[in-house]
């Protein structure tokens, strides 16, 4: 997973707001590298999936500003950016999935 996630902090150079999305995902990576580490701070990841999930929060009125009808075949059915909505939903997911396994990994750390 960390090599997933810096792959997905590398491909962000070309998001309208990169910078953000590098530093979640480049958080995520180092805080899985962390279980190679004798630094298995629990903390940590749950930082970060709190981060993750609040930012989640915050885009889902965002969600909802062009249709209250989501529109899957655009979220899921094609790699391009057709709506906002479709961009946005893909956004959460992200972070979603992410703080998953924050939490996954912070569940891990913490049984030491």
């Amino acid at each position: 997973m960390a090599g997933l996630f810096g792959l997905s902090a590398l491909l962000q150079w070309n998001d309208p707001d990169p910078l953000a999305w590098i530093a979640i995902y480049a958080a995520c990576a180092v805080s899985c590298l962390l279980a190679f580490t004798p630094l298995r701070i629990w903390w940590i990841p749950v930082i970060v999936a709190a981060l993750c999930l609040l930012w989640a929060g915050m885009l889902v009125p965002g969600m909802y500003a062009e249709s209250t009808t989501i529109n899957w075949s655009e979220v899921i059915g094609s790699i391009e950016m057709k709506s906002m909505q479709s961009e946005i939903v893909r956004e959460i997911g992200g972070l979603l999935i992410a703080a998953a396994w924050m939490l996954l990994l912070a569940f891990k750390f913490s049984k030491k």
